[in-house]
């Protein structure tokens, strides 16, 4: 059994979770053989595109938050075209913004789907030894409840959604009552 060990509190000054436990998969990927190099260069090429990805939706969160929710990036950038637009040309705006938008959310599932791909071949790979798959590879995530509430939710849903592929077991480590607690901002 090949297990990576995160303790979370001593990462939750960052920002991003996702980086936060690729980058702990990237580090357990410095004594493969080179034989085995190509899944983690595989793993690390779809992990940059998928935070690539999520870089832009921080900002547009923060933009949100900022217009009370009114405007996003992309609207308010289209607000902005459609004041210099004459009114003929506002539909042909709208349909453009939301054939991006299509097109980026198509994007980013090919990316998901590589990402998870590259993860569960990548966690294959180190967890065979001697040609013989010796059992899931096991991602510890420890003291949980200590974190920020927003990297302890960030951490569980990055987990969920990202992570959650054949191959990979996870142990989250904390003290149930007290990440509730934590959750509930008491």
């Amino acid at each position: 059994i090949f297990a990576i060990y995160v303790d979370a509190f001593a990462s939750d000054y960052q920002d991003d979770a996702f980086s936060v436990l690729a980058g702990e998969i990237a580090k357990a990927t410095d004594d493969l053989d080179k034989k085995d190099k190509p899944a983690a260069t595989a793993f690390l090429k779809t992990a940059k595109k998928v935070v690539a990805a999520l870089l832009p939706i921080a900002v547009k969160a923060s933009l949100r938050v900022g217009t009370l929710g009114l405007v996003d990036g992309e609207t308010a950038e289209g607000i902005k075209q459609a004041f210099e637009q004459t009114e003929e040309d506002l539909e042909e705006l709208a349909e453009e913004l939301v054939s991006k938008r299509i097109n980026r959310a198509k994007d980013e599932q090919k990316n998901l789907e590589s990402f998870k791909s590259a993860l569960a071949s990548l966690a294959f790979k180190l967890s065979t030894h001697d040609g013989k798959f010796s059992g899931p590879l096991v991602f510890i995530v420890d003291e949980l409840d200590r974190c920020r509430p927003t990297f302890a939710l960030d951490i569980l849903e990055r987990v969920k959604h990202f992570f959650s592929v054949p191959g990979i077991c996870f142990v989250l480590v904390a003290h149930k009552r007290q990440l509730e607690a934590v959750i509930r901002g008491s």
